[in-house]
């Protein structure tokens, strides 16, 4: 069996003849001098992983082990692994692409005791040169923080230097949306294909692409006008997968106008129609998709967006991405007057103070019509 190291005082990772997973790291030395360590077995590679980093916090076994040699590299890799278990698999590809690829070609190398802000502050740096964003460099600047702050609950740091670092501030954008007669211009552009109703329940829900992607047909009660919000289906790392809402108030359930309802039965109908034309080649094991491909699998995130961008050039409208439409859908309510607190819950958005935030630029004109002394029948001084 070969043993996969994790750098100094990283511990082992090695798979066995029977098919299990080995954890090892040492711990100290004996009278003897000779190495003690720890061992723990796992079923899989992931569980192995997250043995391995358990076994380095409790034992403290990265700074037994010469921490002054491991690397900002090796502590990051310890520091994604530990992630793994506590994140879902869109939040860790995230991190992952932003630690692989931004942040260890910069500043890997440098031995985390020697790490200072200095270093960070030339990571930062070197991201805007490339033409990076602001907000990437945040994002980067929350994983190198996080990760640091590990190291330092760990023992392997004193201090966190990333800390010490302010990152440049993004600037503040205003969402793209429709306007209400480019909205009905798209839906008349969709209508008949054979996604319509996504894009329909998109701009009268607000709904996320992957919530819409995730939907499955028993979570539509079309007699009681009642959809929930079950599940997330996105891609992470390359791969599609299935996941919980973002948040707790994103696991939601959302009334449906009859409209709506027409339009979900009408899609139903035409469903049946697509898996009787495709007989045998109809997957029965998968689940019963709202807005299954047209062979019943899940469509593909991709498909969406090629098939969204036709509509759009079809439509005649300005172009924008698909969580366009939930700004659209958000701009369509503040203009029926519905409450905030309402649209907020609609959205599943996890604070209403996120919502106002995100959306000020639609309240500003109540902002702006300010009390007088003159509307209490006072009398103003000329």
């Amino acid at each position: 069996m070969v043993a996969k190291r994790r750098g100094h005082g990283g511990g082992t990772v090695t798979r066995r003849p029977d098919g299990r997973w080995q954890v090892a790291v040492t711990v100290g030395v004996d009278a003897r001098g000779r190495q003690k360590r720890k061992y723990a077995y796992a079923r899989t590679k992931a569980e192995a992983e997250r043995k391995l980093l358990e076994l380095l916090v409790k034992y403290g076994a990265g700074q037994a082990a010469d921490p002054g040699r491991v690397t900002l590299a090796e502590h990051l890799e310890r520091w994604l692994a530990y992630k793994e278990s506590r994140v879902k698999p869109t939040t860790l590809a995230g991190y992952t692409n932003l630690v692989r690829n931004h942040i260890v070609p910069e500043i890997g190398q440098v031995r985390l005791a020697r790490l200072n802000a200095y270093h960070v502050e030339q990571l930062y740096q070197a991201m805007l040169a490339r033409g990076l964003s602001a907000r990437m460099v945040n994002l980067a600047h929350v994983v190198l923080n996080n990760a640091l702050g590990l190291a330092v609950r760990w023992g392997t740091l004193d201090r966190n230097p990333a800390a010490a670092v302010d990152p440049p501030r993004p600037t503040p954008t205003e969402p793209s949306y429709w306007t209400p007669e480019q909205a009905v211009a798209f839906l008349e552009a969709a209508r008949g294909h054979r996604l319509y109703a996504l894009f329909y329940l998109a701009l009268v829900t607000g709904m996320r692409r992957g919530e819409l992607l995730g939907l499955q047909w028993p979570d539509v009660d079309l007699e009681r006008g009642v959809l929930q919000v079950q599940r997330n289906l996105t891609v992470a790392g390359g791969r599609v997968v299935l996941t919980t809402p973002k948040s707790a108030r994103s696991r939601r359930g959302l009334y449906l106008s009859r409209e709506a309802a027409a339009v979900l039965r009408e899609h139903h109908r035409r469903q049946a129609e697509e898996r009787e034309r495709a007989g045998s080649l109809w997957r029965q094991d998968c689940p019963p998709w709202v807005f299954a491909s047209t062979v019943g699998t899940y469509t593909m995130p991709r498909n969406l967006y090629r098939t969204f961008k036709a509509l759009i050039e079809g439509a005649g409208v300005p172009e924008i991405r698909f969580h366009d439409l939930r700004h659209t859908y958000v701009s369509l309510e503040r203009a029926r007057g519905t409450q905030i607190e309402l649209i907020s819950s609609r959205v599943g958005h996890s604070r209403v103070s996120f919502t106002l935030q995100a959306y000020r630029h639609l309240y500003e004109p109540e902002e702006r019509d300010v009390l007088t002394i003159a509307e209490l029948g006072g009398v103003t001084s000329k």
